[in-house]
């Protein structure tokens, strides 16, 4: 069956190699771990062992050929090797060295002629074979284990499917690097993913606690720490995970990219981790004193499914569309294509085709989202939450006719996608001093105060004048009010003077996404006009009185 070197065969050119195919499997596992390797025949032994080594995850430091001594694996070719037998056994110590290490099987499959020459993994099954793992019997056990789901504890080390599993990518990658360096491409950076059990086993009680209340994770009271982590990372499946990803910004997604594939992370720029503490709050991202920011292992596997997949493209594109869209329902109300495609043109050309752009804009006119869109007359989207149908209808019939609507840049974007309804920090601080000097309650909530704020946006949005604002506004005021009447015209006057600038700044409705303060004018003078109707009264059908002369006859 072997190969004499006299004897290869040639194809025109003389570019044709001689690749055996080979089968390498782990003596006694169980599920049974083997790798189908493809090497040029002109390769030694030694390119053989080293093969292995990279097959099986780097696992081994010593390798020893039982049919040859080390002088002539270095020397001899693998072609004379199985020209000898069909079946050699390879004798790999682990790093550590301890007990006999591990033994392989090399079974010659057959041989092709192709015309690359760099050796390549054609096939594999089962798990990488860890360093610190000395022999087969422990390798069985983890890899049992594995097999059952979740992670396995041996000598004190946790091992998880991820760290564990082959993959075929990055092993050629690693051959590439090793062979044929201008091949080799940037790869997913393992060493900053740890499984999200053993991050989550690195925090405190409290910081358990706190994430189970973000993310809905129901425990009763005096639950071990244990028992905390088993729940979150029950809660945190892998369809979660996709979820939370699918909703990071694009800039977010952009800057975890350039994290997971930085071959030094720990010299990363400062920028990015301050973007990594915002993903830290989805706690998908852990800080930790020795390693800097760790991300969990399980979030990592999602982001390498994408990376040079194919859907990366089509992922990035559907997070601009998102983005997009969330900034026309938020801006405008009620918008067209016409206008999600000018917001979507504000990120630049992102290679999204018009097909893409008009699927994308069909899927929200059903209404069947979890974005509160309807459709109208199968032309616009309208934000349900801000507007009724009728409400859309009449503003649809009454809006300025000329394509006149505002453009917002990148930064207001992102204001509107992280914030919705856009209420800047100083108006809610402002607002919640007032509610206290005007009540003299002071046991109110945050909370309440940021929603009587975001009711009267929602208002002035829909085109709401600030008297009627103010008027909506006052009605807790009175239900709490405790304080003398000297201080109600403070209250009434600061009041009134917050609502006339968010009437200034807050986007309207009717004026396609302008505020009054940067409406341009013939747009301004059309919507005054609608207002005014809107204002004025009916006049009313009343007759005019006639004096009726009284009958007088007969009467003296």
């Amino acid at each position: 069956m072997g190969i004499k070197k006299q004897d290869r065969q040639k194809k025109a050119g003389g570019d044709a190699v001689v690749f055996l195919n080979i089968r390498l499997v782990a003596a006694r596992s169980n599920p049974i771990i083997y790798r189908e390797l493809s090497l040029p025949e002109s390769c030694t032994v030694s390119d053989l062992f080293q093969v292995a080594d990279i097959a099986f995850g780097g696992a081994f430091e010593e390798m020893q050929i039982s049919i040859a001594d080390k002088k002539a694996a270095e020397e001899d070719s693998i072609g004379s090797l199985f020209a000898q037998e069909d079946r050699c056994i390879l004798h790999c110590a682990a790093r550590d060295g301890i007990r006999e290490g591990v033994e392989l099987y090399a079974d010659l499959l057959g041989r092709e002629n192709g015309r690359e020459r760099i050796p390549r993994i054609t096939k594999a099954v089962g798990i990488n074979i860890p360093a610190q793992v000395p022999n087969m019997s422990d390798v069985n056990y983890i890899h049992q284990g594995l097999d059952k789901g979740g992670s396995v504890l041996w000598d004190g080390v946790v091992y998880d499917g991820r760290s564990l599993n082959y993959s075929e990518k990055k092993a050629m990658n690693a051959l590439h690097r090793k062979y044929a360096p201008e091949l080799a491409q940037k790869e997913v950076n393992t060493r900053i993913c740890i499984p999200m059990k053993q991050m989550l086993g690195m925090l405190k009680l409290d910081s358990l606690r706190q994430i189970t209340d973000r993310f809905g994770v129901y425990l009763y009271s005096g639950k071990r720490k244990a028992e905390i982590i088993d729940s979150i990372c029950h809660k945190f499946n892998r369809e979660y995970l996709e979820k939370v990803m699918g909703v990071m910004s694009v800039e977010e997604f952009q800057y975890f990219s350039t994290y997971a594939l930085d071959e030094s992370p720990e010299r990363r720029a400062p920028e990015i981790s301050e973007k990594l503490k915002q993903l830290s709050a989805r706690g998908l991202v852990q800080y930790e004193e020795a390693r800097g920011y760790c991300v969990a292992s399980e979030f990592m596997s999602i982001f390498e499914e994408l990376y040079e997949s194919g859907r990366e493209t089509q992922y990035l594109h559907e997070k601009y569309m998102y983005t997009a869209l969330l900034a026309c329902r938020e801006l405008y109300g009620l918008f067209d294509r016409e206008m999600f495609c000018a917001v979507l043109g504000t990120f630049g050309d992102q290679g999204i085709t018009e097909e893409e752009k008009t699927d994308y804009f069909k899927t929200f006119l059903s209404g069947f989202n979890s974005l509160d869109l309807a459709g109208l007359d199968e032309e616009c989207c309208y934000y349900s939450r801000l507007l009724g149908k009728s409400e859309a209808v009449r503003i649809r019939k009454k809006m300025y006719p000329e394509k006149v609507y505002y453009l917002p840049d990148a930064e207001e974007i992102r204001d509107f996608t992280t914030k919705g309804l856009p209420v800047r920090e100083a108006d809610s601080k402002a607002y919640g001093v007032i509610f206290k000097k005007y009540t003299g309650y002071y046991s109110y909530r945050q909370d309440d105060s940021d929603e009587y704020l975001y009711s009267a946006i929602r208002r002035i949005h829909r085109g709401d004048t600030g008297e009627q604002v103010l008027a909506e506004l006052m009605r807790p005021l009175y239900s709490l009010r405790w304080a003398k009447p000297a201080e109600k015209s403070v209250g009434e006057e600061s009041l009134n003077k917050l609502i006339r600038q968010l009437e200034l700044n807050t986007p309207l409705t009717e004026l396609r996404g302008y505020s009054l303060k940067n409406c341009p004018k013939e747009l301004k003078a059309h919507y005054e006009e609608q207002r005014e109707k809107k204002a004025t009264p009916p006049a009313r059908n009343v007759k005019k009185a006639v004096a009726v002369k009284k009958n007088t006859r007969g009467k003296k």
